[in-house]
């Protein structure tokens, strides 16, 4: 019946919203309630438009007017209680003030919409209890934690109030701070961990911090080390700032937040990561450093540090992100940026080979380096020498082998004795089954290697050809 109802509010929200006070006269159980926000919910994704002041005052009365003692509790524990309104209500406020729809509320409801987002702010839930059994026992991280609680959502929604204010209000805003006073009270008060030690919360802040970085960048260059502290439980810092790494990089956050970003690579691999995380340090961190490595020169220091002192699994992410996401975003910047990106992609190349040569365990970072050969934006005979040099070194262990081989294809023509040594040092590598699903390319390289005219490139192809023998694949003998 209750789904019956949310589709019914769905379709025609203005019929119901005016009523929807007497819901609560009549002692109508949360479970409908619920359904009923939830219809609201649905009306807005569908672009119904519908005045808000009855359903502003229905969720007011709910939170503010109300006593629980007064209220109809649920039939069994399956149906939906009051906490669970709380947050159905908190989600409301958060999509609807963040500008996720086209039913804005009007600013003339500001002062009851406040004085619910304080009655969700200072809402227990998570407990401390709570938070202990998912966050610090590894069931999820804090971000995560945040979305699936009252006060969690409902901070969120208060930082949505502030941008809905600075919007519909611009006049109030002094200078750059466009933040509302009683936003910037509620979030002093909400980083005091007398007051509010949840990790949860802390991560809203890291998450939020380009929405903060507009509302008031002086406020929040003052609390700079408040949420991401260093002198207090680590466990601060990094649900902030892991929480942070969820956003793109913008310029202006990234140099106030420079130091921030030098304090954190200190935690890359050092906590073992246990259950759900929606963001992981130890992937966007080398992500953003890598993002804004082909963008600028003026952080390479960082870059530098990272490279220095990073664990190797971190260092290979930071790799790997390059060839899988930047390679091929490079083709679309105008051509100066371009170029800049381009060469200094190359130069990392370059000097990450030079740096990990002969050193054993340097492979694991060698092998990602796979990712860029397919997608080079560089002349092909510096591709193929530094994809030379890094299977050498990584004594042919290599990532997405497969796509090397096939791409291998289109360069022995112009390069046949450095193709037949990559494909060389990747055999050897690989297992004969690995070898055996790209056979037909195999083939193709060891033949067009064979008929360069070079006596020494032709030998490298036999004795390619007399290994892959004592491997069981005897199809090859054929090219002899």
């Amino acid at each position: 019946l209750g789904s019956d109802f949310e589709k019914v509010i769905a379709e025609n929200p203005e019929k119901y919203i005016e009523i929807a006070g007497q819901f609560l006269k009549e002692n109508i159980r949360p479970i409908y309630i619920y359904h009923f926000l939830s219809g609201i919910k649905d009306a807005l994704r569908n672009n119904k438009n519908f005045d808000w002041t009855p359903v502003i005052g229905f969720c007011h009365s709910i939170l503010v007017d109300l006593k629980k003692e007064n209220l109809p509790q649920p039939e069994n524990k399956h149906e939906q209680d009051w906490e669970s309104i709380k947050q159905s209500i908190a989600d409301l406020l958060g999509n609807v003030l963040g500008g996720a729809t086209k039913c804005d509320i009007p600013i003339s409801l500001k002062k009851p919409v406040w004085e619910m987002l304080v009655v969700l702010c200072n809402d227990p839930d998570p407990t401390p209890e709570y938070e202990k059994e998912r966050v610090d026992e590894g069931t999820f991280d804090a971000s995560t934690v945040a979305i699936n609680t009252i006060r969690g959502e409902a901070m969120n929604a208060a930082i949505n109030y502030g941008l809905w204010v600075a919007k519909n209000e611009p006049s109030e805003a002094n200078g750059d701070n466009r933040m509302p006073k009683e936003l910037e009270d509620l979030l002093d008060t909400h980083l005091d961990t007398s007051v509010d030690s949840s990790l949860a919360v802390r991560s809203v802040y890291g998450r939020r911090i380009p929405n903060l970085f507009y509302l008031n960048r002086t406020w929040l260059e003052k609390k700079m080390d408040v949420i991401f502290p260093s002198d207090t439980d680590p466990n601060y810092f990094v649900s902030s700032f892991e929480s942070y790494l969820s956003n793109q990089i913008y310029d202006d956050v990234f140099a106030l937040l420079k130091d921030k970003y030098r304090y954190a690579t200190k935690f890359l691999g050092a906590t073992p990561k246990k259950g759900y995380h929606s963001i992981d340090l130890n992937e966007r961190l080398p992500h953003h450093l890598m993002a804004v490595y082909v963008n600028d020169v003026k952080y390479d220091d960082l870059i530098e540090q990272f490279f220095l002192n990073a664990p190797i699994k971190a260092r290979a992410e930071a790799i790997s992100f390059l060839g899988r996401v930047a390679l091929s975003e490079v083709g679309g910047f105008e051509k100066k940026k371009s170029e800049f990106a381009k060469a200094r992609l190359l130069s990392l190349w370059v000097s990450r080979v030079k740096a990990l040569k002969d050193i054993p365990e340097a492979f694991e970072e060698l092998q990602e380096f796979g990712w860029w050969f397919e997608k080079s934006p560089f002349d092909k005979r510096d591709t193929i020498l530094l994809m030379l040099e890094t299977v050498e070194s990584s004594k042919g262990v290599v990532d997405v082998s497969y796509q090397i081989v096939e791409t291998l294809e289109n360069y022995v023509a112009d390069f046949p004795t450095e193709s037949i040594k990559i494909l060389s040092c990747i055999a050897h590598a690989e297992k004969d089954y690995e070898i055996s699903y790209k056979t037909d390319s195999y083939k193709n390289i060891i033949r067009q290697a064979k008929v360069s005219g070079d006596a020494d490139t032709k030998r490298l192809a036999d004795d390619l050809i007399n290994y892959l023998g004592t491997k069981g694949l005897l199809d090859f003998r054929e090219l002899l």
